[in-house]
Parts: C-alpha cells; structure tokens; sequence
C-alpha cells in the first residue's frame, strides 16, 4: 500500500508541478544528472520508460577504473578524470566501489611486453595520485602461475599486478536514484516521455509542455519543464531531432559458472588471439563474466538509430569469439558454446 501511494503522489506531482529540468532516462547518466541537478536545488523530475536501469546501465562490465588500455592511445586527461572519479567514490560509497585485484600476464614476443606493462601500470598509479587501494607490483612467472593456475604458462614471463574497484552497476543506479527523490526530485519509472519525433513538445511561456504516458495506468498525461535533458543513452538519436550524432555498437559478455573457468576473486586481462583485442576475464561471485566485444549495430542494413524496442541480443559468432579468447588464456578451460 506505501508503494502505492508513492507512486500515486509521484504522478500527481509530474501532473501539477513545474520543472526546472525534466530528465528522461533512468539509467546511470540521467539518475546522477538528476541528483546532481536535485542536490543543487533545482526542481527535477526524472522519468525511465521502464525499470531504473533496466537497459546498458545494468548489463556492465560492473568496473570502476580509470581504464588502462587507454594509456596506449595517449588519452591521459580521462584515464585521470577516471581515477578521480573512482577515488570519490571510494571515499564517499565503499559499498558500491569494491577493491579488487587485477592480473595482466606478459608473454614472450606478444604485445604488451613484461617492460611496457610495468611502465603503464606505473603511470596509471601517477595519475591515480598514488592512491590506488594497494600498491602494484610485478609478479614473476611462478608466482603467477601459483595465484592463477589455469593461466597460459607457454611463454609466460610473469605478470603485473594492479588494483581497481567493481561495483554492482544496478545498485549505483538505483541508490542516485533514491538521492535525487531524498533531495526531492520527482522520480517515475515505467513512464514514457514522448520524442518530438512522435509528438509535439509546445513551448508556453518559459514552460516546455512535453507529452507522456503512465503505462501502468495506460493513461497520457504532460509534464512542464524548462529544460528537456535527452539521458536515453545508446537511443538518444531515436529520441532528438536532428541527424544522428552515435555509432550504435552492441558490446557482449558471456556469464560462466566460476567452476568451469574459476577467477579466484581476482579479475584478469587477456588478449582476444584472433585480433588482439582486450578484454577481461572477471568475478562475479559464483560466476565469471568474460567480455567484452565492440561490433557496429545492427551489423547489416542501413544505418539507423538504436530503439528501446530493438530486439538486441548476442550472436553465436560473438559468444564463440569470447569463448576463443578465454579458452587461449586459459587452456584447460576448454569452453564451448553449447
């Protein structure tokens, strides 16, 4: 009966209160633009389509870091801004910003050797400050061998061992969620805020009238707001007028029972042998997540914008990809798709 009412105040609330910013997209940017906007004092209503978190912001790689992969491309102002980030949230949320030890093996003759490895985790505790969770330090082959058994040992020359955090992406969704409501914010899911693409947003005064829908009572409805803040993630060109302004890629992870690839409570860097691309091997309790790819959606056709009601899903060629690299990595895994 409290859920209830609260969900009935909430919608009475969208019918006859003004905004300042109405924020549509419940996932991780419009949940931390809502509480953000809300601690601020602004009057903030925040409207998702469907659950709080339901699409990309709860089908993660669950990490917090500052990226390590992206030192080889020189972008050092945002594995920084990354770290920092991590950093505020270690301070301000250690139960969503979990430490959690990072393996990533060299090879003799493959790219990046056991030299370069260290000199990129080097640098990637200077820009975190040095004020990782733990120190890294490098790891010798039998070390490595000893904490990670199933590790490719042909060629091993050891391995560096870093620190970086992971989180329970859903959880960080909903708890800047319940921040934004706390700080007053109006906050509505299974509510949809019409595109101007399928209906009209009316300008009144300094109002924006943009049109909804309550699918739970199946009613339409119109919410004012000055401003219209467009958090709809990977369908924000579905939603805004306007050419498109993304590349649509569908990213995928494979969920393993941790027996058949067993991660003991460490996350591990490996390399896909195919192309070479990174990716991570990492624990999840009882399972490990392997992942993940970058392919361009959809893969054949015409270019278009990404729709909540897109049928998107993983392709055999994408688990068997993954597959390929987990099994390289770490051979008596033996893994197949079926």
């Amino acid at each position: 009966m409290v859920e209830v009412d609260w969900r009935k105040d909430a919608r009475r609330r969208l019918d006859q209160e003004e905004f300042d910013l109405l924020v549509v997209g419940g996932g991780a940017t419009g949940a931390a633009v809502a509480r953000d906007a809300a601690t601020r004092g602004l009057r903030v209503a925040l409207c998702e389509r469907g659950d709080f978190a339901c699409q990309t912001s709860s089908r993660s790689s669950r990490l917090i870091h500052g990226g390590l992969r992206y030192l080889q491309h020189g972008d050092f102002r945002l594995v920084f801004e990354a770290l920092r980030e991590r950093r505020f949230l270690l301070q301000n949320a250690p139960h969503l910003c979990r430490p959690i030890e990072f393996f990533y093996p060299a090879y003799v003759g493959r790219f990046p050797s056991a030299a370069v490895l260290a000199l990129g985790v080097g640098l990637y505790d200077t820009l975190a400050l040095w004020q990782s969770p733990t120190r890294s330090r490098r790891l010798s082959s039998a070390e490595t061998l000893a904490a990670s058994p199933w590790l490719l040992s042909e060629g091993l020359q050891g391995a560096q061992q870093y620190m970086d955090c992971q989180t329970d992406d859903a959880r960080l969704v909903l708890e800047n969620v319940l921040d934004a409501a706390a700080a007053g914010a109006v906050v509505l899911s299974r509510v949809e805020v019409f595109s101007p693409r399928k209906a009209e947003h009316r300008q009144a005064g300094p109002m924006r009238v943009v049109p909804a829908v309550d699918f739970d009572r199946g009613e339409r409805f119109e919410i004012r707001a000055r401003l219209v803040v467009n958090t709809t993630g990977p369908f924000c060109d579905a939603f805004a007028i306007g050419p498109p302004r993304l590349r649509p890629s569908q990213g995928v992870h494979v969920v393993l029972d941790s027996q058949r690839l067993p991660h003991h409570a460490r996350a591990t860097v490996v390399h896909s042998p195919r192309d070479g691309r990174l990716m991570f091997v990492l624990p999840a309790g009882l399972r490990t997540i392997v992942g993940t790819t970058e392919t361009d959606w959809p893969e054949n056709g015409p270019r278009r914008p990404a729709r909540p009601e897109d049928l998107i899903r993983a392709r055999r060629r994408d688990v068997e990809y993954l597959l390929e690299a987990a099994n390289h990595a770490f051979p008596p895994a033996c893994l197949t798709p079926d």
